[in-house]
């Protein structure tokens, strides 16, 4: 028999979560809903919400901001939209670590091995096949988040260049990034979580999403519920990791790999959609 454990806590915020518009770093820590799964995912219930997505200052502005930008391309994260997410869903409080694949996989692909550190070494290939491979073992349905809900939970109600704000001399409190990492990525969870109890959601290790590459998808994806264009030019990435500079790992900071790339530094983070149960 499959061994789920679900705990319920009390939701700070109820309802639709309205993230657009939020102060620069002064949201409300939420409490939500718990679920750990069999081999020990732990996972929060994200609630329908709508938000900014997208970068609303300019590139140029950007680029005066951050050291050694000056040749960064920030296009791709304007224009800045609201978009809304009409369904909740349950997102991993931490990436997804080299236990829990070797449990679900069988092997362990990472450089940096330690059973704690997230699996790297991960080609977006690799993180569906894994999303299916658990979901038929837990008979439920895991996937990979669509770029509008990792930057939704990233920013947990937020709307600064990180979820604690535009600052990146923070940013050593919060994640693992070139500065402070050593060349290398550590345990999960070892940081500060985001104001809603995400770890590791700037730097570690970089994270696929679902969603398919396009410079201008900002311009003419649609809005409720996003999903990225048909076609592109790779999957899309998010995150940053243990070795990108604080640039790198903004909330809204978007890049893209083909489907078959893998590196050390790439790893993922999941999904679980919920059931009427929930």
């Amino acid at each position: 028999m499959r061994r789920t454990a679900l705990r319920c806590c009390a939701l700070v915020v109820t309802g639709t979560l309205m993230a657009a518009g939020c102060g620069s770093n002064d949201a409300e820590t939420a409490v939500l809903k718990e679920h750990t799964n069999s081999i020990g995912m732990t996972f929060k219930l994200v609630p329908a919400g709508q938000f900014t997505m997208g970068n609303a200052k300019h590139a140029d502005s950007l680029r005066a901001s951050y050291a050694g930008s000056s040749n960064a391309d920030f296009a791709d994260e304007s224009p800045a939209r609201p978009v809304r997410l009409t369904k909740p869903f349950f997102f991993s409080v931490t990436e997804v670590t080299q236990e829990h694949y070797q449990k679900v996989m069988g092997a362990n692909p990472s450089v940096n091995k330690s059973p704690k550190c997230p699996v790297d070494s991960v080609s977006w290939e690799d993180a569906h096949r894994f999303c299916q491979k658990l979901s038929e073992q837990e008979g439920r349905t895991y996937r990979l988040p669509t770029e509008a809900e990792w930057e939704y939970a990233c920013r947990a109600g937020t709307s600064t260049q990180f979820y604690f704000g535009d600052d990146p001399a923070a940013l050593a409190e919060h994640g693992w990034y070139a500065d402070n990492a050593g060349k290398k990525s550590h345990p999960v969870g070892e940081k500060k979580a985001n104001p809603w109890g995400f770890h590791d959601m700037h730097g570690n290790v970089s994270e696929w999403c679902g969603d398919w590459f396009d410079t201008d998808t900002y311009s003419f994806t649609k809005t409720p519920d996003p999903t990225g264009p048909l076609t592109g030019s790779g999957r899309v990435i998010r995150g940053g990791s243990w070795d990108s500079r604080a640039v790198l790992c903004r909330a809204t900071r978007r890049t893209r790999e083909l489907p078959s790339f893998k590196n050390a530094t790439l790893g993922l983070r999941v999904v679980l959609e919920p059931t009427a149960a929930d």
